[in-house]
């Protein structure tokens, strides 16, 4: 275990400080096969998850991320999760509650599951620091659309592979423009994000006290973004590649997560406000 945990280290260490990276839109968020040793029978969890994140002009994000998640049948699971957002950048904090995600997934059989999934645009986009001035979308607190999910999953006992589509509607309602304070951050005036298309292959495992998922994420922007009346962004379309690595603990009616996730290339533009170079996050997951 401590060779592949090394061997993991040192294909993404020497990314951290160049690369771009994303959060999450959404897609790759959604429900999936992870390794628990808890029985699937239980019926309701609640789950807390905080992130740390650092991401583009060396912002760092704190995200706290509350779930509910109800299976209403053996074959049916529905859940629900709203994060709540805090972001330093320059000795000022912007704090908000961010965009919330309602799922359900459904197990056509042992090995393959569909989830269904929206977006809710609750978190601020339009929102101004003290003196008046416009924030970038990395300093907002949602993404300012309604988004549409889809996840088609075919898992094996020690692996699984997705594929995943995000829709999102409507142009979102923020105004910013670079202007003094903000100068290094892209215009995301009247932004129109494009679909995202997301490819996940998952490799579980298993040591003497804990369970292990590597994670290896592309999603690919199609078409790209648009701003203003339907003026195009360049080079925003594209592919994002990510790596990641998470530990699962079982302990008595729950589990403890601990995750790491790192990009190893990205579009180059990405007025949405998602680069990210790294992101560590650390959960609970309570069972009733």
């Amino acid at each position: 275990m401590i060779r592949r945990f090394s061997i993991f280290l040192f294909l993404v260490v020497p990314y951290l400080a160049k690369a771009q990276g994303c959060s999450d839109a959404g897609i790759c968020s959604m429900p999936q096969s992870s390794v628990t040793s808890h029985e699937k029978s239980i019926p309701l969890s609640l789950s807390v998850e905080q992130t740390w994140e650092l991401g583009e002009q060396d912002m760092q994000y704190l995200h706290s991320v509350f779930g509910l998640a109800l299976k209403a049948s053996d074959k049916l699971d529905i859940s629900f999760s709203i994060p709540l957002r805090n972001a330093y950048y320059s000795q000022e904090w912007y704090a908000y509650i961010s965009d919330a995600t309602l799922a359900s997934r459904y197990l056509v059989s042992d090995k393959i599951g569909i989830t269904l999934g929206a977006k809710f645009p609750i978190g601020t986009v339009t929102a101004q620091d003290a003196a008046g001035n416009h924030l970038p979308m990395a300093l907002q607190g949602g993404l300012g659309t309604y988004d549409l999910l889809f996840q088609g999953e075919y898992k094996m006992p020690s692996w699984s592979v997705a594929l995943g589509y995000q829709l999102p509607f409507g142009a979102i309602d923020n105004t910013f423009e670079p202007n003094g304070k903000f100068i290094d951050f892209q215009n995301s005036y009247h932004l129109d994000r494009g679909d995202d298309i997301m490819l996940r292959y998952n490799r579980m495992w298993a040591s003497t006290n804990l369970n292990w998922m590597a994670s290896v994420v592309s999603v690919y922007r199609i078409k790209g973004d648009y701003i203003y009346d339907g003026e195009r962004v360049p080079e925003s379309e594209g592919i994002s590649f990510n790596l990641g690595l998470q530990a699962i603990k079982a302990i008595q009616k729950g589990n403890l997560k601990a995750r790491l996730a790192v990009p190893v290339y990205v579009r180059k533009a990405r007025p949405d406000g998602l680069t990210r170079t790294v992101i560590i996050a650390l959960a609970w997951e309570g069972f009733l």
